[in-house]
């Protein structure tokens, strides 16, 4: 015997949908006189819709023809007439993996960076702001990074990072041709973008968390997670210094193209001094990491 547990097993669009409906189930159990069904049911649709107190005669008898028919077949309970018990709450606490804590952790730190980078208040308040995942010409990749939040919290994968070459050589410009950084921070940002995009986190220096991607801080070069910068920021007020050893950011002064600012310039006009603010020479130092998810074998063969 087969039976079928349904909340509303007619559809409510139309009275021929509910009867087709009905007649389906009526072949999932195997009815023996569903061969019956068919003809109540077009009886019924001839007489025309109505209510109970409004229904002519013919109707009532097709209506009366067809609940005679479902009721030996169908038990119908309200919730008033069953005693359903209160549920039992629980709270269950399961434990991440590795992977997928440095996912989900590297994934927050790519977002917070970004939020805290374009919130700076350098020499032009929010001159960032055009760049922030909170700007509305930016939905595509705010959409991009909440889609990745959710595939990282079922897990099954991984993020990856990936740095252009370009990208690449102009934080090592910056630190080499306009913060005139020492060699062990040109060579530990060097480090740091080679072991992100290899996949092997770096800890913060300041909590020790390890990251995917960390903020870089020009003249030591110690790696600091965004939390710890946004941290830094609400104790003490606006960023100044690396919040691990205090050594300050400094104003950047630099020739540059009066046509563009890039590092690598192909335009052949004089170079004019100029000098960015602490803040903005900070963000623009950042390698611009992008973050992707990335589907694991093993749950790639799971789904397939």
């Amino acid at each position: 015997r087969r039976w079928l547990l349904t909340g509303t097993p007619a559809k409510e669009t139309s009275d021929a949908d509910g009867l087709s409906s009905l007649g389906s189930l009526l072949g999932v159990l195997g009815d023996p006189a569903r061969a019956e069904w068919p003809p109540l049911a077009r009886r019924l649709l001839r007489t025309g819709a109505g209510s109970a107190a409004s229904e002519t005669a013919e109707r009532a008898a097709a209506r009366a023809a067809v609940v005679g028919f479902l009721a030996p077949r169908m038990i119908r309970h309200l919730k008033r007439h069953i005693s359903v018990p209160p549920p039992r709450r629980a709270t269950v606490v399961l434990e991440t993996s590795p992977s997928e804590r440095l996912s989900y952790n590297s994934l927050v730190s790519y977002i917070r960076a970004n939020i805290v980078l374009t919130s700076l208040e350098g020499a032009e308040r929010g001159a960032g702001a055009d760049v922030s995942l909170l700007h509305h010409a930016n939905k595509k990749s705010a959409r991009a990074a909440i889609e990745n939040i959710r595939l990282t919290c079922n897990g099954g994968g991984k993020q990856v990072a990936t740095l252009s070459p370009e990208f690449y050589s102009e934080a090592v410009e910056w630190l080499n041709e306009r913060y005139h950084a020492p060699p062990h921070a040109v060579a530990r940002c060097r480090a740091f973008m080679d072991a992100a995009q290899a996949g092997e986190p770096l800890p913060c220096d300041k909590c020790s968390l390890p990251l995917l991607l960390q903020l870089v801080f020009p003249l030591c070069g110690h790696l600091v997670c965004p939390e710890c910068v946004e941290a830094s920021v609400e104790a003490s007020g606006p960023l100044s210094a690396c919040p691990v050893c205090e050594v300050a950011l400094p104003p950047v002064r630099y020739d540059t193209c009066p046509k563009c600012d890039d590092v690598r310039c192909s335009h052949q006009a004089p170079k004019v001094p100029t000098e960015a603010h602490p803040l903005d020479g900070f963000a623009y130092l950042q390698p611009g990491f992008d973050l992707q998810w990335a589907e694991t074998l093993r749950e790639a063969e799971a789904r397939a």
